[in-house]
């Protein structure tokens, strides 16, 4: 069912590619009723991501193929967190193009960005959902996760 070219480790090259699939990403969520808003400072932030993983600056990895990416790790120089099996990486967005979803494409990202933060010393990995995004639950509930917390947004 699965028809995509390639799954890579993202390199600098992709990274115009994985800033349109974010903003769709963000624009999606956003009408969703997510918090978090597509402006220029989050792309921004996710660019910051990309760059610091994909560098190699921060521990990480992005994932990219046809059809999406995902990226997990680290805002800094060292993981900050340790957990029962290792140090802890977290999720920062995996993100499936519309005309790609139901195929294991997210999976199939997934499975190559665990085996590199596993190569990387990472032993866990904190993933989300956001509540009104059901295909995005669904998804992340098919993981083996642990649930040990629930995130909330406070006003100031």
């Amino acid at each position: 069912m699965l028809a995509v070219e390639e799954i890579t480790l993202a390199t600098p090259a992709n990274r115009s590619r994985v800033t349109d699939l974010t903003k769709a990403y963000l624009e999606e969520i956003a009408e969703l009723g997510s918090e978090l808003l597509p402006t220029e400072r989050t792309l921004a932030a996710f660019g910051r991501f990309f760059d610091g993983f994909v560098s190699g600056q921060w521990p990480g990895a992005v994932v990219v193929c046809d059809g999406g990416f995902t990226m997990a790790g680290q805002l800094g120089p060292e993981p900050l967190f340790d957990t029962k099996p290792g140090p802890m990486a977290y999720g920062f967005g995996t993100y499936v193009e519309p005309r790609w979803r139901r195929r294991g494409l997210a999976g199939a990202m997934r499975a190559v960005l665990r085996d590199e933060l596993r190569r990387q010393g990472f032993g866990a990995i904190s993933g989300a959902a956001h509540h009104f995004n059901g295909a995005g639950i669904e998804s992340v509930r098919s993981l083996p996760f642990r649930w040990h917390q629930v995130i909330g947004i406070e006003e100031l």
